[in-house]
């Protein structure tokens, strides 16, 4: 069994959300799995993001608990009267970052008249590479931010799942 480390190199985002926003395209997912989605976020996501605010060792938990989440990307205008996409947020050093959100209050909060665009967290992981950026940045403006970056973006955009092999913790297959 192949299994890749999870990536204990994560670090909480301090400081203001800001940077340079950029657009980038985005589809909707066609396929009506998120029919009956209110936009709230998930109960095991909520409880994960308020660990993870208490402690930074629950990483691993937050994780586990978005791969098997609903993430909303926000959609908004690229041009002005023309086509929406997805947002990238650029930090003061270069680092850039997709931005997801939990559920629509903390997409709310950062943006009111941004469009939500359900996506599970593979697909805005691989969105986020394929746009060269280097993490996922989910609920930007809080409560609590999380960046989501290195192996673990990468393990997630292949479709990996945290597993362990003995007693660590391993991005293993599906």
């Amino acid at each position: 069994m192949h299994a890749s480390r999870v990536s204990h190199r994560h670090s909480r985002p301090t400081g203001p959300a800001c940077g340079t926003i950029r657009r980038v395209s985005a589809r909707p997912d066609e396929s009506g799995e998120q029919a009956e989605d209110r936009g709230e976020v998930a109960p095991e996501v909520a409880a994960a993001l308020a660990a993870y605010a208490a402690d930074a060792t629950a990483y691993l938990e937050l994780l586990r608990a978005v791969l098997g989440s609903r993430l909303l990307l926000p959609m908004v205008p690229i041009e002005e009267g023309a086509a929406m996409g997805a947002a990238l947020l650029t930090s003061s050093t270069g680092r850039r970052g997709l931005l997801a959100f939990t559920g629509i209050e903390p997409l709310r909060r950062w943006d009111a008249d941004a469009r939500p665009l359900p996506v599970r967290a593979r697909e805005a992981a691989e969105a986020a590479l394929a746009e060269r950026a280097e993490a996922v940045v989910l609920d930007v403006a809080g409560p609590t931010r999380v960046v989501i970056d290195g192996e673990d973006l990468a393990a997630i955009a292949r479709g990996r799942t945290l597993g362990f092999v003995g007693d660590r913790p391993a991005w293993v297959p599906a």
